[in-house]
């Protein structure tokens, strides 16, 4: 499905955020900053943006309540029969119209089940290639940030999104660099697991019999992931007690 996003521009980082993962999902999302040529007419832009899109995405928060110009938005994408779905970024007051709409509530809930609950309600993107080795080549990179444990020491690596299009062979080069840190955690999962660095969302290992041809896309990750390594408490505690012994 496609989708316009209306909002304030006092709440822009959040609106660029939910931009990057849309769009890195597949899906057909237009921002006036992003998308209005120079010199172009920027009320008849809106309109014509609205009507090609099936949904219409507002971002809600004490400023774009107040703002004329994304009532103006939401307005006409009820008028005209679009899906108009309201996003609670900051506690506010809800305009009567809008309450009557089943909205999506990122102030109160964890970003990665909210956003979950977006793309469901937004339904397959159109933009989404059907082949999984095409959408598993898209460019982009994907960072991981190692803080090794004990000495602290940071290392952040890029990987090439379509060089590890599998999440077997991403997560054994990943082991190879916790390896170049003098640190074998062997047991994803167990040991250590990925987190994204802006949703909070672990990523689970798939069963082993799937592990060798699951694509990263399919468990989440997409190019301009922002990854870090968690370490478990346990394998923590055993490398404390190698240390003490050695």
């Amino acid at each position: 499905m496609s989708v316009f996003i209306s909002y304030s521009r006092a709440d822009a980082e959040f609106v660029d955020l939910l931009l990057r993962l849309l769009v890195s999902k597949g899906y057909d999302a237009w921002l006036d900053r992003r998308d209005i040529e120079a010199g172009s007419r920027w009320d008849l832009a809106i309109e014509q943006a609205i009507q090609a899109r099936s949904h219409l995405v507002v971002v809600l928060s004490p400023e774009s309540v107040t703002s004329q110009n994304v009532a103006d938005e939401w307005s006409y994408a009820l008028e005209e029969g679009k899906t108009v779905i309201p996003l609670l970024h900051q506690a506010c007051s809800i305009p009567m119209r809008l309450r009557r709409l089943q909205w999506i509530d990122f102030a109160q809930h964890p970003f990665a089940q909210a956003f979950q609950a977006l793309t469901t309600a937004l339904g397959e993107p159109d933009d989404r290639p059907v082949d999984a080795l095409q959408l598993a080549r898209r460019e982009g990179f994907v960072l991981v940030e190692v803080l090794y444990p004990l000495d602290l020491e940071k290392t952040r690596i890029a990987f090439v999104y379509s060089d590890y299009p599998l999440m077997q062979s991403f997560l054994n080069m990943v082991y190879l660099t916790l390896l170049m840190g003098r640190v074998k955690p062997h047991r994803y999962g167990d040991d250590w697991v990925l987190r994204d660095k802006v949703t909070s969302q672990e990523y689970d290992r798939p069963e082993r019999e799937e592990a060798g041809r699951k694509l990263l896309h399919e468990v989440g990750i997409e190019p301009g992931s922002q990854l870090e390594i968690v370490f478990r408490k346990g394998f923590l505690d055993e490398l404390h007690d190698n240390l003490k012994r050695t």
